[in-house]
C-alpha cells in the first residue's frame, strides 16, 4: 500500500475549521466510504517552472540516528539540528522548492513523528505535497534499505538527498536541471567517504563506496545529492536495491547500487562539480562548527519563500497532543550516521 501524500496546507485549514466548529452541536451523518485522493503537485509560478522540475520529486533520506551528534540528537533526528538558527532539513526543502520542486518523499525512522510534525507545521503555507515513508528497521539497517522502502512512492525523476547537507543554493539547481547526475567536489585532505572517478566530459566512470580503493588525490568526493531519470530509477536503481536487499546488504549505502551499475555499464551519470567550500556535511560536532561558519559567511544561503513563517528554534515546537496530522506511511541513513 502506498503512503498517502498530504498537503501541509491542509493541516492549517483543518485546524481553523476545528476551532470554528468546536462549540457547535454535532450532527452525526454516515457518509459512504471513499478512496483517498492523491492530489497532483501544483505550482504557484508556472511561468518560471520548467518541465524538468514539474516531473521531479525530492526524496529526503532522514531515517538515521545521528549518534555522533549526541546529545543534540537525543530528542530529534539529525536533520532538525539547527545551523545558523535554521534546521538543516528546512534549508534543503527551501532550496529544492526554489528550483520548482513541490513533491517530496520523506524517508523517516529515528524520531519520525517529530520530523513529521515539524515539516507539516513549518511548511503549512508552502503548497507542498509531502509523502512520508517509514523505515521501522532504521536502527539496524543503512540507507540502501531506507531508499528501497521509498521505491513505490517515487513516480517521477527522483532527486535523492541526504538531509545532513548545507549547500550553496546554486548547487541544488544545477543537479535538479541535469539528467542522471551526482553532486561531487574535488577531494581534500579533510574529506572521507565515497568518491568517484570522472572522464574528460565529467561523466562518472567509477564509484568507490566508503572511499575503499579510491585514488582520492585528484578524485572527487560525492556530496550525497543525486538525481536519476525515472527510466534509470525503474530500470536500474530499484532492481539494484531489490537485489541488494535480497543479498542481505542491509548495512550498505545505496551508493553501492550505483557503483555496481556503473561498473556493469547499466548506468551513465554526469558529475556536477562544486567547490570544496560550497558545501558542508554535518556528522560530528566539528562538522557542525564548520557548517555554522559556512552559513555565517553566506547570509542568503537559505531562500525562504515569501509568506512562510520565519524559522524558529526546534525547542518551541508543539507537543504531539497538539497535532494530529493523520499521515499515511508505509513501513524506509540508518544505523549510525
Amino acid at each position: 500500500m502506498l503512503p498517502v501524500p498530504i498537503r501541509a496546507s491542509s493541516l492549517r485549514v483543518a485546524r481553523k475549521a476545528a476551532h470554528h466548529l468546536r462549540d457547535r452541536p454535532v450532527r452525526r451523518t454516515v457518509l459512504p466510504s471513499r478512496t483517498p485522493t492523491v492530489h497532483p503537485a501544483t505550482t504557484t509560478a508556472t511561468t518560471q517552472t520548467t518541465q524538468t522540475t514539474q516531473t521531479t520529486q525530492a526524496v529526503l533520506l532522514a531515517a538515521g540516528v545521528g549518534r555522533r551528534l549526541r546529545p543534540l540528537t537525543d530528542d530529534r533526528p539529525k536533520c532538525l539540528v539547527p545551523v545558523g538558527g535554521v534546521p538543516i532539513v528546512d534549508r534543503l526543502v527551501a532550496q529544492l522548492r526554489s528550483c520548482g520542486i513541490r513533491r517530496f518523499v520523506i524517508a523517516t525512522g529515528y524520531r519520525a513523528e517529530r520530523l513529521r510534525r515539524h515539516l507539516l507545521e513549518r511548511w503549512a503555507d508552502a503548497d507542498l505535497e509531502l509523502r512520508f515513508v517509514d523505515n521501522p528497521d532504521h536502527a539496524t539497517t543503512n540507507n540502501l534499505v531506507t531508499l528501497w522502502r521509498c521505491r513505490d512512492a517515487v513516480d517521477a525523476d527522483p532527486v535523492v538527498v541526504e538531509t545532513d547537507l548545507v549547500l550553496e543554493p546554486g548547487a541544488v539547481a544545477r543537479v535538479v536541471s541535469a539528467g542522471s547526475a551526482a553532486l561531487i567536489s574535488p577531494y581534500t585532505d579533510q574529506m572521507d567517504g565515497t568518491s568517484v572517478a570522472v572522464g574528460p566530459t565529467r561523466d562518472i566512470t567509477q564509484m568507490y563506496v566508503g572511499g575503499e580503493g579510491s585514488p582520492q588525490r585528484g578524485g572527487f568526493k560525492t556530496v550525497n545529492l543525486t538525481r536519476f531519470t525515472h527510466d534509470d530509477w525503474t530500470a536500474t536503481i530499484v532492481p539494484g536495491l531489490e537485489a541488494g536487499r535480497a543479498r542481505g546488504d542491509h548495512h550498505r549505502y545505496y551508493e553501492h547500487v550505483i557503483a555496481l551499475a556503473l561498473a556493469a555499464g547499466r548506468l551513465a551519470m554526469q558529475g556536477v562539480v562544486i567547490a570544496p567550500d560550497a558545501w558542508a556535511e554535518v556528522d560530528t560536532p566539528d562538522d557542525l562548527a564548520r557548517a555554522e561558519a559556512f552559513v555565517a559567511k553566506r547570509p542568503r544561503a537559505t531562500p525562504m519563500p515569501t509568506g512562510i513563517a520565519a524559522p524558529r528554534p526546534a525547542t518551541t515546537e508543539r507537543s504531539a497532543d497538539d497535532v494530529r496530522p493523520g499521515i499515511g506511511a508505509t513501513s524506509g541513513r540508518a544505523a549510525a550516521s
